[in-house]
């Protein structure tokens, strides 16, 4: 067989060249310019979520735990044992809102969801690239960062149709951070990515990290009852 029979095909070469050159123009922008444009878009796209699904003022569907939450801040505030009814964590976080909101969670939607979308979001993605990184490289890590922002907007496309409005106008504002935590989502989820980022800084190392991680999941987590 001559050499040009045994060779790849022409499109491919070019294909394989072009893709060749695109892979070193994106590793030779810094990292942070392209963690600033996917943070940019991360929070245009909950901008744009939010301005559409059915709301109210700040209050967007709610389970019912982030009363507990709250309660127990605003209690833990007054210096009062509160049952525990849900995890401290979360509650502690809180607890100086209540100084300045009051009892009443309305009157602190606005402090919380801006905190979870302007804070917490960017911080979870920028875990989720660390990690990813940590995996496979800079460009694995831009792939799984970029997946994170856009993949519950696909359950839109894709949901069944008899569970897209449960999915739309329950389960995505939790999951971008526009209500306050339930027990279980989504900032006891970003708080697990960053326990992962930062346990991984320790693996091989000390005990330290994975010790840290075990007591932060307790308090964010762990409930009377669970004991």
């Amino acid at each position: 067989m001559s050499a040009p029979a045994a060779s790849a095909p022409a499109p491919l070469v070019a294909a394989g060249e072009k893709l060749r050159r695109a892979k070193e123009l994106v590793l030779s922008i810094r990292a942070a310019y392209v963690l600033g444009v996917l943070i940019a878009v991360q929070w245009l796209a909950v901008l744009a979520f939010a301005l559409t699904v059915r709301h109210n003022g700040w209050l967007f569907y709610s389970g019912g735990d982030q009363l507990w939450h709250y309660t127990d801040a605003y209690v833990l505030g007054h210096r009062l044992q509160p049952p525990s009814f849900v995890g401290y964590g979360w509650s502690m976080l809180l607890l100086p809102v209540t100084y300045f909101t009051g009892p009443n969670l309305v009157s602190a939607l606005p402090v919380i969801v801006l905190f979870n979308t302007l804070v917490l979001l960017p911080v979870a993605l920028l875990c989720v690239y660390g990690i990813a990184t940590r995996i496979g490289g800079r460009l694995f890590g831009y792939w799984a960062a970029a997946l994170w922002i856009a993949l519950p907007y696909f359950g839109i496309l894709f949901v069944e149709p008899g569970y897209h409005q449960k999915y739309t106008e329950l389960t995505i504002p939790h999951i971008v951070g526009l209500t306050p935590p339930r027990f279980g989502d989504e900032t006891v989820r970003d708080a697990a990515v960053v326990d992962l980022t930062h346990a991984g800084g320790h693996v091989g190392r000390d005990d330290a990290g994975a010790d840290f991680e075990y007591r932060n999941a307790v308090g964010r987590e762990t409930r009377t009852g669970d004991l």
